[in-house]
């Protein structure tokens, strides 16, 4: 287990990083959703002191200021849950919210002082029981409000059935970090074996102890990735592997979602984040490197392709959307201007609804046909 020895630690460039994909997301998460529906939940699972040694924020902090900057303010209210286990950091927390003050269309609840997989149970049971009660004097079926969950623990106090609650309304999403060095560190030792069993809702991570070291990291993300596709029932995944200095695993950050929508739109924050599409990050790369939009890496010329097997066929804009996020490795970035105007002019793509312009496509519901 981690030991945390301070309330307030420094931040690692690791940990800026997973922030700026965290920032990126939830930016496009508040509008998108709440455009929707009535009320948005975020849940800070592990949500730590609110701030580093050197006063960069933490992120339940990230979370406020991605709902209070936005362009356009929302109309709906957005409920945060930040629960953090640590007595000392739970209080300095609190106190950091307090400085923070109140955010427009905000519900922030005073942040939970105890452990998570009790606290984030008791609030969903809340949660739905109200949402059932009123869903029933409407005669509606229940559905929980979207969900975002950032879960990002420093051990493994995190249990698969705890995801699949989460994940259990269509409108759920989660950002875990799977930690690796003490995973690989401990998974041979008895005492753990009930820990990561829970962590992973099975025990089929044991032939890990058989493996080389190298291989481990891999291993254990593929077979988290193939329980939260079977047990927990999420649809779509994607992960992010973060590096230390000396450029090992140091964790994986890993996205689920039952939506396209979402799964396109992280997967094009992460391509904007790292444009080889790697989607690695390491310390010792440059620090900054997260600030660049450079689309270089992505091979406009292989979405083609993809696309030309839909030959014949007549598509939205949204169809070929969801048709690339759900079948390749690339973003929908540019795809106006460097795939379908380049497939135009090649006499590969016709536009079938009125425009002003040629190779322009006005709305996701224009309707192209591929030839």
């Amino acid at each position: 287990m981690v030991k945390i020895k301070t309330t307030v630690g420094p931040l690692e460039p690791h940990t800026e990083m997973k922030h700026a994909i965290l920032r990126k997301y939830l930016n496009a998460w508040i509008p998108i959703l709440s455009s929707l529906e009535q009320n948005l939940i975020y849940i800070d699972g592990f949500a730590g002191p609110g701030v580093y040694q050197t006063g960069e924020k933490g992120s339940p902090i990230i979370a406020l200021e991605a709902l209070k900057q936005q362009i356009v303010p929302i109309k709906n209210k957005v409920h945060f849950l930040f629960i953090e286990k640590d007595n000392e950091r739970c209080e300095n927390l609190d106190k950091i919210l307090k400085e923070f003050g109140p955010v427009p269309n905000a519900v922030i609840n005073d942040p939970i002082c105890g452990d998570f997989e009790l606290e984030v149970n008791k609030y969903l049971d809340f949660i739905d029981d109200r949402i059932k009660q009123l869903m029933n004097e409407k005669g509606q079926t229940f559905a929980r409000p979207p969900t975002f969950a950032f879960i990002d623990p420093f051990g493994y106090h995190l249990k698969m059935n705890t995801v699949k609650r989460i994940m259990s309304s269509p409108r759920s999403e989660v950002l875990i970090t799977l930690v690796m060095p003490e995973l690989i560190r401990f998974c041979n030792i008895p005492e753990w074996e009930s820990m990561i069993n829970g962590l992973f809702g099975t025990d089929k991570w044991k032939p890990v102890n058989e493996m080389p070291s190298g291989e481990k990291p891999n291993f254990f993300q593929n077979l988290y990735i193939k329980q939260l596709q079977d047990y927990a029932g999420v649809k779509h995944i994607i992960s992010f592997q973060m590096k230390n200095k000396f450029n090992q695993t140091s964790y994986f950050l890993i996205f689920g979602t039952n939506s396209w929508r979402g799964l396109e739109e992280m997967k094009n924050n992460l391509w904007k984040i790292d444009p080889t599409g790697k989607f690695s990050y390491s310390d010792i790369a440059n620090p900054g490197q997260y600030t660049l939009a450079d689309f270089s890496g992505i091979d406009f010329r292989k979405i083609i392709e993809i696309l030309l097997e839909l030959k014949g066929s007549i598509l939205t804009i949204e169809e070929i959307k969801m048709h690339i996020t759900l079948n390749s490795p690339y973003p929908t970035l540019r795809l106006r201007i460097d795939v379908l105007k380049i497939m135009e002019k090649e006499k590969k793509l016709k536009g079938l609804d009125p425009r002003k312009r040629m190779y322009t496509y006005p709305g996701d519901e224009y309707h192209v046909q591929i030839i």
